[in-house]
């Protein structure tokens, strides 16, 4: 299942959501109708219902198994949902497949969701301290500079060269917002990139690479344990979930698999390839002596979404403060140089 960057998920359409869809679907299943009625009622949901749901309305009355139906369509029934189904149809329990995997994006959620409310206060601050800035850059600092200019005064070193920009920036504000609009311009088109960029420096801090790596493998012990209990064997498992970790990460499952068929065990072999952490290697290797491995990935799962609950709270109430504390630091101090030579020239009185 591939992952999608979760600034990516904020600006991305509102069309098919899986996860609705789910509970609709699981719904009408419960109250007696068939696959295909279920499948048909939801058609008149809305044109985006009826582009997804309307081949595999098709397929299904063409002889076509559900999972069968919805692999057709990858960009909106992830790999690893196709698989819970397709285990399910077996064993005539789809409802509960629907119900675990619905309760498996929850989870993932409920960490995103946490994130994006804690980036939404120091997002806001920083836009407000951004517009205020240019206010000063493009209006204020301009004005002063003619104010300035026409008085014979000595200004202090910093105001002064904060006067004599103010020169230029009159003579060329129409440029500069073009090339700042430009700029901006630029970073939405190559958001992706930058985000990745970002997320690369970051994570080449100990600490933070730490956290990311955690979310990134509760994600992937969750999927895996999914699978698990859905009755397929491991090395499939760890194919269709694979896409869950990132590049670096997802090119050491071929390594893992090849482990497994020459019979090393699952916990040594994550260890070995840096896809574990403490807590979850001696989870995993309970699991293994109790033959309960998918019960322990999905508890290693929880202990983990739970640190980093804690850690995103812990890091949103040290930002806010320090975020605050420089921008109005840094506006204050621009202020401050304006109106300096004022207080010059009224103490001299």
């Amino acid at each position: 299942m591939k992952s999608k960057g979760i600034l990516g998920q904020l600006f991305a359409k509102s069309t098919f959501d899986l996860t609705v869809f789910l509970y609709e679907f699981k719904t009408l299943l419960e109250s007696g109708v068939s696959i295909v009625e279920a499948v048909d009622i939801l058609l008149e949901r809305g044109q985006h219902y009826h582009d997804v749901l309307f081949p595999i309305y098709t397929h299904l009355r063409s002889g076509k198994t559900l999972s069968q139906s919805m692999a057709d369509q990858p960009k909106y029934f992830p790999e690893l949902f196709v698989a819970i189904i397709k285990s399910n149809e077996k064993t005539g329990s789809l409802i509960v497949g629907i119900d675990r995997y619905l309760s498996y994006t929850k989870n993932i959620d409920q960490i995103k969701n946490k994130l994006v409310n804690a980036l939404i206060y120091p997002m806001t601050v920083l836009v407000i301290g951004m517009i205020i800035f240019f206010f000063l850059l493009f209006y204020l600092i301009p004005k002063f500079s003619l104010i300035y200019g026409d008085l014979e005064i000595k200004l202090p070193f910093l105001s002064n060269l904060l006067i004599q920009s103010g020169f230029y920036i009159l003579q060329y504000r129409v440029y500069l917002i073009i090339g700042l609009i430009g700029l901006f311009g630029a970073l939405i088109f190559y958001r992706k990139k930058a985000m990745d960029y970002s997320l690369r420096q970051l994570t080449q801090i100990k600490f933070f690479a730490y956290y990311y790596n955690t979310f990134v493998f509760t994600r992937f012990y969750r999927g895996l344990g999914l699978m698990l209990e859905g009755g397929y064997p491991l090395i499939y498992a760890l194919k269709n979930c694979q896409d869950i970790l990132d590049q670096y990460q997802k090119a050491k499952i071929p390594l893992v698999e090849q482990g497994l068929k020459q019979g090393e065990k699952l916990s040594d072999l994550l260890h070995k390839y840096q896809l574990t952490t403490s807590i979850a290697d001696r989870l995993i290797r309970s699991g293994e002596v109790n033959g309960n491995i998918s019960s322990m990935l999905e508890k290693t799962a929880e202990f983990h979404d739970a640190e980093i609950s804690r850690f995103i709270e812990k890091v949103s109430k040290v930002i806010e403060p320090i975020l605050m504390i420089f921008i109005g630091g840094w506006i204050g101090f621009i202020v401050i140089l304006l109106y300096l030579p004022i207080f010059d020239m009224v103490g001299s009185l």
